[in-house]
């Protein structure tokens, strides 16, 4: 069965928060949701509210603050891929 992505989830992750941006599959602007602490189990609760695990891809950059991001959201089963930084 192919995987269908129904939203794309931009997260900027730093130390003491987690801004997190949606865009809806197509051509739909992205939109800023809003910015919570840098606490994983409130932004996996925000994700479940997007849409089921499946369904949802999740993009960020590549540091320090998201390798505890990167376990948690494969236990979730959630596609996510982090963006190398330069």
């Amino acid at each position: 069965m192919e995987q269908v992505i129904k939203v794309y989830v931009g997260l900027d992750v730093h130390k003491d928060s987690i801004a997190i941006a949606v865009a809806e599959a197509g051509r739909s602007p992205g939109r800023l949701i809003g910015q919570i602490a840098h606490d994983v189990p409130k932004l996996l609760k925000a994700l479940a509210r997007l849409g089921a695990p499946d369904t949802v891809h999740v993009v960020y950059e590549a540091g320090p603050t998201g390798y505890g991001l990167q376990r948690a959201l494969s236990a979730r089963a959630t596609a996510a891929r982090s963006s190398p930084r330069r």
